[in-house]
């Protein structure tokens, strides 16, 4: 029991951020009615979705298990309906959790947990050489294919509302120049874990991520990242980018044998029932990967946690 305690305060102790959950194992594809099987090929592009939102990497679709796993799609499928998306035909997908995460484990790919950072947005346009900022509810199509990305991803956005103290507390001219006090004093009003700023030129955008809390910006030290791209696509690229990062941060791989373990006893197991409450409550922890039961004597039990 003491090393099961020890697990659980650490769980709980751990510090809190403004981490959004993110709906990975949905999908909703529209069916090609010019195909024979229009249907089969939705379930197959749902699938696609929620492996790449699920691992962090477009990569992972290469995977031999995966490639295989695609053929029959709708034997992971939990959920099935039928929607509409822009007038035509849609298949709305939800995925088992348990038989993707399984999936994943066999073909030897990162888990990228569903708690993700919550990144808030200041993009600014500039037109016929005037410069504007992208609120919320903006009526534009860079910002529309920002938040598509975005969703497709499984990366979590923000953009400011744009009222009074949002058009008051920055200028364009101090996003624009990247002056990162006036950036970070502005975003302290929003529960994000990052910033980042957007600049687009035509077909040309340019950004700067502040990877760490709006009031962190102020104190610390550490260098912003960057980067650009251009063409119809680049908002696309943009995107993928920073998820190729957040996902390299946190996903991790799980293997059927974790390399890492310890040894717990646990007393008063008077039943089974008792057995499988402790082994809910212990895969339930985001450290283990998995419980082996080593021994059985009168109501002890001896398991091994893999880490």
């Amino acid at each position: 029991m003491r090393y099961l305690a020890l697990i659980l305060i650490g769980w709980l102790s751990l510090p809190v951020y403004a981490l959004t959950q993110v709906d990975i194992y949905r999908a909703e594809v529209v069916i090609d009615s010019e195909q024979n099987n229009g249907e089969s090929l939705a379930r197959e592009q749902g699938m696609k979705e929620v492996i790449v939102r699920a691992t962090g990497s477009q990569a992972s679709l290469s995977n031999p298990v995966i490639q295989k796993a695609l053929s029959s799609s709708s034997r992971y499928i939990s959920q099935l309906g039928y929607g509409q998306v822009e007038g035509k035909p849609s298949l709305k997908m939800r995925f088992s959790s348990s038989q993707i995460h399984s999936l994943l484990t066999q073909a030897q790919l990162p888990s990228w947990s569903a708690h993700r950072a919550n990144i808030l947005v200041w993009a600014i346009e500039e037109q016929a050489y005037e410069r504007t900022i992208a609120w919320e509810h903006s009526d534009s199509p860079k910002v529309a294919a920002l938040h598509a990305a975005a969703e497709a991803r499984g990366l979590p956005i923000t953009f400011p509302v744009g009222d009074f103290d949002d058009v008051t507390g920055v200028s364009v001219s101090d996003l624009w120049g990247g002056f990162a006090d006036p950036i970070a004093k502005a975003s302290q009003r929003y529960p994000a874990d990052a910033v980042l700023v957007v600049k687009a030129q035509g077909d040309q955008v340019r950004w700067t991520l502040y990877d760490q809390s709006p009031s962190a910006i102020l104190v610390s030290q550490r260098s912003p990242r960057s980067g650009a791209a251009s063409g119809s696509n680049a908002m696309n690229e943009m995107v993928d980018g920073i998820t190729d990062y957040y996902a390299g941060k946190s996903a991790v791989i799980v293997s059927g044998e974790a390399s890492d373990g310890i040894t717990m006893k646990v007393v008063n197991i008077y039943s089974a029932k008792d057995f499988f409450r402790l082994e809910s409550a212990l895969n339930k922890l985001n450290s283990v990967a998995g419980t082996e039961v080593k021994r059985v004597q009168g109501n002890e039990l001896t398991l091994k946690l893999h880490l």
